[in-house]
């Protein structure tokens, strides 16, 4: 751990303070992320894809050796070496993982706000992402394990979201009511687009972000799609947008949001 800290901290993606929660709240570096270990192996959906460029503030090794181990680029440092002025108060989380780019994309055209439903949620980027925007969220999910890294980032950021375990086949999984905003992000189940159009509410949008059929990755035919299925099975609402983008890998994805009238 160095005792001299960086000149200029705008050359990190991204800061972790790993003092105590009191320690943080008197004084941090604008846009941390106060996340102390072993809390943040247990929280990876909270950190950007690795690779990234990140300060540590009072890391014990054991997360600097984990981090690196996870290819992050890590520096870190002593809180005393640390020299920024003015410095924040309060317990304003930095964010530093990255919603779905479709997502984050779409919202910075689309000023409308209300009910958002993350069908295969995951972890809970998006969802979380969304609930920080205003959004009351719903976040669906078959894996238990998923949704508990799910729950634990929504306490980090203090937002609530109405999280839900259950098979999304099943006709009793989903929420009832209307929706402003349906994601299906890097998840694909065609049986529920008919179920995702008459639960949006006029105006709404249903976006899907799925494998394209091209993709040499996941092997399996039904997790792929191509833009033109999309259209097919999303009829009954106006295209907005219909394409292929790729992952920083690569591969294909299949593009999809459509608008109700």
């Amino acid at each position: 751990m160095s005792s001299s800290g960086p000149s200029d901290y705008s050359t990190f993606d991204g800061i972790i303070d790993c003092r105590s929660q009191a320690a943080f709240v008197q004084g941090h570096l604008p846009g941390s992320l106060w996340l102390p270990w072993p809390q943040l192996r247990q929280l990876q959906n909270a950190l950007p894809p690795p690779g990234a460029r990140l300060l540590l503030i009072e890391a014990p090794t054991a997360a600097v050796q984990w981090l690196k181990q996870q290819g992050y680029a890590v520096m870190s440092h002593r809180w005393s070496a640390v020299t920024h002025s003015p410095m924040q108060t309060g317990l304003k989380q930095g964010m530093l993982f990255q919603p779905s780019p479709p997502l984050m994309a779409m919202l910075d055209q689309w000023p409308r706000r209300g009910r958002a439903l993350d069908m295969g949620c995951g972890g809970g980027r998006d969802a979380v992402y969304l609930a920080r925007q205003g959004w009351l969220v719903n976040g669906v999910d078959r894996a238990q394990r998923a949704l508990d890294k799910a729950r634990a980032l929504a306490r980090l950021y203090g937002v609530c979201v109405d999280w839900r375990c259950c098979n999304l086949r099943a006709d009793n999984c989903l929420p009832t009511g209307q929706f402003d905003l349906i994601l299906m992000m890097r998840f694909l189940l065609p049986e529920r687009f008919e179920w995702m159009q008459r639960h949006l509410r006029p105006g709404g949008r249903v976006i899907v972000w799925a494998f394209h059929e091209e993709a040499a990755r996941p092997a399996r035919a039904q997790c792929k799609t191509t833009p033109e299925k999309l259209m097919r099975g999303f009829d009954r609402l106006t295209t907005i947008t219909a394409t292929i983008a790729s992952l920083p890998d690569g591969r294909p994805m299949s593009l999809y949001i459509g608008e109700k009238a």
